[in-house]
């Protein structure tokens, strides 16, 4: 990943409470999508809410999902709308060569539908 585009540790937004994780999704090939997630009150029951599933594109060769630039993008987007956004983390080329970016995405969506009833392995 260039230089100019540190890198950011998953954190609560101090602006808008938009909160970030990271999840390991597939502990063989290293998938770590980063999670943020609005800000919910506490008195509020329980709801499900709308999903973007963010693919940062770059030519499959830099970038990630814990960079500046995707938090810049995702973090004002979450904290207006409300959604919750997942920025998946692929492996990248040309250590990586197509398809293996494809395949870590598809693992990501197939680890999102797992929680689509609330009963996936991370809360």
């Amino acid at each position: 990943m260039p230089a100019h585009h540190p890198r950011l540790p998953p954190s609560t937004d101090p602006i808008t409470d938009v909160q970030s994780k990271d999840v390991l999704i597939s502990p063989d090939h290293e998938t770590k999508p980063r999670i943020f997630l609005p800000k919910i009150n506490p008195e509020d029951p329980p709801q499900k809410l709308p999903l973007i599933f963010y693919i940062h594109d770059d030519r499959f060769c830099i970038w990630s999902p814990i960079n500046i630039v995707t938090h810049s993008f995702l973090t004002p987007l979450v904290s207006q709308t409300p959604v919750v956004a997942i920025a998946v983390g692929y492996r990248l080329a040309p250590e990586n060569p197509l398809p293996t970016a494809y395949h870590d995405c598809w693992a990501a969506f197939q680890w999102i539908a797992s929680h689509a009833t609330w009963s996936g392995p991370d809360p």
